[in-house]
């Protein structure tokens, strides 16, 4: 069993990574870099490391032609086809019913969430990123008064990309949060700039905070009183 030293200032990193799905290719890195290898070795090996997908559960070997060889825990099994991200969006509406799992309160949930609209409506869990397919949809919802009045929305804003990234951290790393996502859900394809000073470590740590719940694809809503989730447009479900 692996013994983790964890200093204060990285226990809240530990308990998010302990809690989503470690790479298998990190795996591998890690033990094989105590090893006696070769620096060509090693290089291929970490040339490998920034090609993997967090989440994907499988190892990414490399990009041929646009299409990404894949190979399964075991390395008996290899794929080779497109990839598809269903953070970036759906095409279609779809709903589940299920329990999300909740985050320990040792990781502080609230902060991963912004919320907005009545404090005595029902509460409603949102997952999204400022450009996904079908995003659009939730802003609208966001910005509409008539559900603002009925609903309690909390909010986590994940990214996959540099322009989803920046949205983020323009509202997590803002002093008025609250505002912040105001701007953003008035205009969800502004460009927002580089913040080198952010306070808060909170965009670093979405992705394995919804990963830790399974948000598997984006745009997404639970309405926790019916553990009903919504992919897609959740107009019709409010």
């Amino acid at each position: 069993m692996m013994r983790l030293n964890v200093k204060p200032m990285n226990f809240l990193m530990t308990a998010l990574f302990a809690l989503s799905i470690a790479s298998p290719s990190m795996a591998q890195v890690m033990s094989a870099s105590s090893s006696n290898i070769s620096d060509d070795m090693h290089k291929a090996m970490v040339s490998a490391l920034k090609q993997q997908k967090e989440g994907l559960g499988m190892r990414v070997l490399s990009v041929e032609d646009g299409q990404h060889v894949l190979s399964g825990g075991n390395g008996r099994y290899i794929i080779k086809g497109n990839l598809t991200d269903l953070w970036d969006g759906v095409s279609n509406t779809g709903t589940m019913k299920e329990t999300l799992p909740t985050l320990p309160p040792m990781v502080n949930p609230s902060r991963f969430f912004v919320n907005i609209g009545n404090p005595k409506g029902e509460k409603v869990l949102v997952f999204l990123k400022s450009n996904c397919s079908m995003c659009d949809t939730v802003f609208d919802v966001l910005s509409s008064p008539i559900y603002r009045d009925k609903y309690s929305f909390d909010i986590m804003l994940l990214s996959n990309d540099e322009k989803s990234k920046l949205a983020a951290e323009y509202v997590y790393c803002a002093d008025d949060q609250i505002d912040a996502l105001e701007t953003l859900l008035a205009n969800p394809q502004a460009s927002f700039n580089q913040n080198d000073s952010c306070a808060v470590d909170t965009p670093a740590l979405t992705t394995k905070a919804a990963m830790a719940m399974n948000i598997r694809a984006l745009p997404m809503v639970h309405i926790k009183s019916q553990s009903l989730s919504i992919i897609g447009d959740p107009s019709a479900f409010l």
